[in-house]
């Protein structure tokens, strides 16, 4: 059963550039992961620290070896200092 979610992130003042640079990255490794179907990233047009990625994952087992995966853990530590706020992640169920 696959894995759906939506993920919001949110850059501090005056680091939207750097954190878009760092998603970008996190972008291109997570597409090549086995168990990924889509990982798409959105900035918002009226917000642009406001990032937003829909994810679908194969499995459990894949999202979670998505998350201990060398490219996310470098992400992690090299965003922190850029993010403003926890990322919000919500597991979703398509509806329609």
């Amino acid at each position: 059963m696959s894995i759906l979610l939506t993920a919001i992130l949110r850059a501090k003042p005056g680091k939207s550039a750097a954190l878009k640079e760092l998603l970008l990255q996190l972008v291109k490794g997570s597409q090549a992961e086995a168990a990924c179907r889509q990982y798409d990233l959105h900035q918002a047009k009226d917000e642009p620290n406001l990032f937003i990625f829909h994810e679908e994952w194969a499995d459990q087992e894949g999202f979670e070896l998505h998350q201990r995966a060398e490219h996310h853990q470098k992400f992690a530590e090299e965003a922190a200092e850029l993010l403003d706020g926890k990322v919000a992640i919500h597991h979703t169920e398509k509806i329609g």
